[in-house]
């Protein structure tokens, strides 16, 4: 019995406005993630473009997810600063050979040796973590801003507050990091920004820009 393959275009009617939902998230978030790594915003734009194409043209599931990988954002930054950018490129550029070796090799049998218990409980425990840390930073911005979210009329307009307040807090916690300290001292950049989406009208809103050697304490500026 001859088996049955799709055609590329067998399924256009439900692929074409599934891309479009794809295309509008992903289009900024590699953008932002470029940005955020001290790469050239086109950099994150042609990555997440040749990415998604070869992707989907080489696997062979149809639930393969391929793009930008925010939680690397930190690792990249620190590499652009420490190595420079030519350096980076070509330290992807063997990572990425290698893992086309190992694959050519079927090295992926070695997963099997790691009990699938160990990984999920190590991911459990990751996620726990980052929640509980997540939970305290927010309670520490709530009691620090009481009486200005308590003023606001409504629940929906103090917990959007409260969540503006929060993303604020964070990008000045950022400006904080040994990485970022470094990146301004030797490079003069990124430019941090903090963005809040509202799901309600769809509209961006700038919470705060931070140039790069803005005032932060001395205990954590490089000198």
């Amino acid at each position: 019995m001859r088996s049955h393959r799709p055609s590329l275009f067998e399924h256009a009617r439900a692929d074409l406005p599934a891309g479009l939902v794809v295309f509008l998230v992903a289009v900024p978030l590699c953008l932002g993630i470029a940005q955020a790594s001290g790469a050239p915003p086109f950099a994150g734009l042609l990555t997440g473009i040749i990415g998604g194409i070869v992707v989907g043209f080489l696997s062979g599931s149809p639930l393969s997810v391929s793009g930008p990988a925010a939680g690397l954002t930190v690792l990249v930054l620190s590499a652009i600063t420490e190595l420079g950018y030519p350096a980076f490129l070509l330290a992807v550029v063997l990572a990425g050979a290698l893992q086309i070796s190992m694959g050519l090799l079927r090295s992926g049998v070695i997963a099997h040796f790691f009990p699938g218990s160990v990984i999920k409980g190590m991911l459990a425990a990751i996620g726990i973590i980052l929640i509980l840390r997540w939970l305290t930073n927010i309670r520490e911005v709530y009691h620090r801003n009481y009486d200005e979210i308590q003023r606001l009329p409504t629940q929906e307009e103090r917990e959007n507050r409260l969540v503006e307040l929060n993303t604020e807090a964070q990008l000045e916690n950022l400006t904080k990091s040994s990485i970022i300290q470094t990146a301004w001292h030797k490079h003069e950049r990124p430019y941090l920004h903090a963005w809040a989406y509202g799901l309600h009208n769809g509209v961006l809103k700038t919470l705060k820009t931070i140039a790069p050697n803005s005032e932060v304490s001395p205990a954590f500026r490089l000198d």
